[in-house]
């Protein structure tokens, strides 16, 4: 014999399945969004704790500014690139790569922002992240620069500057981005630490933007990106010159 259901059961399970598929996130949602593109700054002191002997760490300065590091779109690199340099760029024979062709008074701008280009970061920079972008090298390095130039001019490199020497967490962060960029651009940084010598130090921070990066100020760009997560939540913002026990 077949049991009857109560009549009123097919319309209740309707109606819990529609409650939940309201209440449930979109898959696009669930998963975390990448940001069309990502700023990578660097804190060099930091950097040349264990990297003491590199040409870039030679003669270090009290780091006050943010270094460059490159400008990257998630999930695409090496495009179009020769598998010989690709080879020489994992290996990190980076001078071995081809140099990149710019303007005499870009390419000082450059090795002044960027210090690891003495040792050719700029060129495992541009085969890796520069390939997969429409721009030319003059037209790449030219906007990161000015980027850079926003946030070494900006209350985020006031605090670090501040902060030499001593602790620096999320909420300074936030509130220094909030200061210059608006109250909701943290939310689309992350702060990257790592432990030296039994302290954790702050190496950099990446930002996610988007929009029209060749036009908008960086607020704008940081505005048209999605959130991310924060990363290490404190970090020492280091001094020049590394420890004895990282030499």
């Amino acid at each position: 014999m077949i049991r009857r259901m109560p009549a009123n059961f097919s319309i209740l399970s309707l109606l819990v399945l529609a409650l939940t598929v309201l209440l449930s996130p979109a898959p696009a949602e669930a998963a975390q969004k990448k940001p069309p593109y990502v700023l990578g700054i660097g804190w060099q002191n930091a950097y040349c704790e264990t990297k003491a002997k590199r040409p870039e760490c030679q003669g270090e300065g009290e780091g006050a500014l943010f270094s460059l590091q490159g400008l990257w779109v998630p999930g695409e690199r090496f495009c179009h690139v020769e598998e010989a340099d690709r080879q020489r760029d994992t290996a990190r024979d980076w001078l071995g790569l081809p140099a990149v062709a710019l303007p005499p008074e870009l390419d000082q701008r450059l090795k002044t922002a960027m210090p690891g280009a003495v040792s050719g970061l700029d060129r495992h920079v541009w085969l890796m992240n520069g390939t997969c972008q429409s721009r030319t090298p003059a037209d790449y390095f030219a906007l990161q620069l000015r980027l850079l130039d926003e946030v070494n001019g900006s209350a985020v490199a006031r605090l670090f500057k501040a902060r030499i020497g001593q602790s620096v967490d999320r909420a300074a962060v936030t509130a220094a981005f909030a200061e210059s960029f608006g109250p909701d651009s943290a939310s689309r940084v992350k702060m990257r630490c790592r432990k030296i010598g039994g302290r954790q130090l702050v190496t950099g921070l990446t930002i996610g933007l988007g929009g029209e990066l060749d036009k908008a100020p960086l607020k704008e760009a940081i505005d048209a990106a999605p959130a991310t997560r924060f990363g290490c939540e404190s970090g020492i913002v280091d001094a020049a010159g590394s420890t004895p026990k990282s030499r």
